[in-house]
């Protein structure tokens, strides 16, 4: 009784702190607790057990998601392959981290975790899931420590979240059987997490010369089938346009709507093109509208107007949900304009879960990519 007991509240502690740190519940802070509870369980159980908790806890990385978007347009099912590769990282992860801790018992061991579990996290990225899955993304919430990323990448921040918890653990476990090297690690990790933290602290000081900029962001909520029929475009941009108003009242210059939000044809994406160029020429601002083309191919495209109306370029979306966005094509060119002494550049909700296009963006020193998502009310 008392190992299920045990088994169970590992689960629960540590599953309950990813849940609520990722995707639609993001306590930024129970991200550096989370591992915590499974490290000091896996060192005190059999591997099977180990394993089975690890796996567990690893796929309840992504139940978030799968209950997020339970009641969406976005089918959950389209979130099982991750649940399952997360729980197969995790089990690997924890194993070799069990495995490598028990033969070798010196404070360096508190570096194991970090780099296994940032190492596959960036062999992800490679993949058809890309980064989808890493523990950085919520950091976002704090800055701090997301500003390590300007040196290392997200990898960097995962390190540091995993630094954290590894140190702790050691230092949990290790205390009773030699103090000297609990303290030891427990200096070393915390010190290195300290001097990340104090870096990025440092930098959020930093004064900027740069004048400062309004983006305003508008969502209007349609069911799919709706949203996605040609016949309605027109009225679906005008309904944006109150909207609109109150943004610019506000002193936005830049206006963006999520991906997808209506769709058009060869017949009529002339009239929805004049529409949202007079709208843009009148209020003197740029517009970024996501819209699905249905043309001799179909593609999921941001439209960029001028201030002065015009449609300056058009963003095609690289990277798709698998199942929901099949049968739309990939686009392949860059969008970036000059605002403000600003370079601006544009991707779509996904593309953002692979290294390109933000990494091709960076290299041709973009300082805002803007992103419309389809999810904006779930998400």
């Amino acid at each position: 009784m008392r190992k299920l007991a045990l088994y169970l509240s590992t689960l629960l502690l540590s599953g309950a702190a990813y849940f609520y740190s990722i995707d639609f519940h993001t306590i930024w802070w129970l991200m550096w607790l989370a591992p915590i509870p499974l490290l000091i369980y896996v060192k005190q159980v059999n591997w099977r057990l180990a394993a089975s908790a690890a796996f567990l806890v690893g796929a309840s990385t992504i139940l978030s998601g799968v209950i997020g978007y339970w009641s969406s347009s976005i089918p959950w099912t389209s979130n099982l392959v991750p649940c399952l590769v997360s729980g197969l990282q995790f089990t690997i992860v924890f194993s070799i981290t069990r495995l490598w801790q028990q033969r070798h018992s010196t404070w360096a061991t508190i570096f194991i975790f970090p780099i296994l579990f940032s190492l596959s996290e960036w062999l992800f990225s490679f993949t058809s899931l890309g980064t989808y899955q890493t523990i950085a993304y919520n950091q976002i919430l704090f800055l701090p420590v997301a500003q390590i990323a300007a040196i290392g990448g997200y990898v960097a921040i995962t390190f540091t979240l995993s630094l954290f918890a590894s140190t702790v653990s050691y230092a949990v476990c290790s205390y009773q059987i030699s103090l000297k090297q609990s303290l030891i690690g427990l200096t070393t990790g915390l010190g290195i997490v300290a001097l990340v933290l104090l870096f990025g602290i440092m930098r959020l000081q930093q004064p900027t010369n740069q004048a400062s900029l309004k983006i305003g962001l508008a969502n209007k909520t349609y069911t799919i089938p709706y949203t996605l029929n040609s016949h309605n475009a027109v009225a679906i941009v005008e309904s944006y346009f109150p909207l609109f108003d109150r943004l610019v009242d506000q002193g936005a210059k830049i206006l963006v709507i999520p991906e997808e939000a209506f769709l058009v044809n060869k017949t009529n994406q002339g009239e929805v093109i004049k529409v949202l160029g007079d709208y843009a020429r009148s209020k003197h601002v740029k517009l970024i509208v996501g819209v699905r083309q249905k043309l001799s191919k179909t593609y999921n495209t941001a439209w960029l107007f001028s201030s002065q109306g015009t449609l300056m370029a058009q963003y095609r979306k690289r990277h798709f949900v698998p199942v929901v966005e099949a049968g739309i094509t990939a686009g392949k060119k860059l969008v970036m304009f000059p605002y403000n002494h600003y370079k601006f550049a544009i991707a779509i909700c996904r593309d953002l879960d692979y290294r390109h296009p933000a990494a091709s963006y960076g290299r041709l020193g973009a300082n805002l990519l803007i992103a419309p998502a389809w999810d904006f009310s779930v998400d």
